[in-house]
């Protein structure tokens, strides 16, 4: 993020901090409800398959 932005550290590295916290918050409040209505191992796999595809979009990411 602060390549992308080189001119802008601070404002790159706020903006990444920021939307870490905002997500884990989301994923959060979210995974509440979804693991009450269907149980704990959809929430697991929901999360995992989300991990797997931001690991595999990182591929695109310029250098």
């Amino acid at each position: 993020a602060q390549r992308a932005l080189p001119m802008g550290m601070a404002t790159a590295s706020g903006l990444t901090l920021g939307f870490i916290f905002s997500a884990g918050a989301l994923g959060t409040i979210l995974s509440g409800p979804i693991a009450d209505a269907f149980g704990w191992p959809p929430v697991f796999a929901l999360t995992t398959s989300l991990t797997l595809l931001a690991a595999g979009l990182t591929l695109f990411l310029r250098k």
